[in-house]
């Protein structure tokens, strides 16, 4: 009996390492829009 989808990810390693992949993929995507709203964001009054 075969199933009708394929589980690539089977072991608990794989699942580890797709989890700190999304994790740091995340962690990067917020860095870039905090970057990018600081180059938006009025600099204000230095003295």
């Amino acid at each position: 009996m075969r199933p009708d989808t394929m589980v690539a990810i089977s072991g608990f390693l794989e699942w580890i390492f797709a989890g700190m992949l999304a994790a740091l993929t995340g962690i990067v995507g917020l860095f870039a829009l905090y970057a990018g709203l600081q180059l938006f964001r009025n600099p204000g009054r230095r003295s």
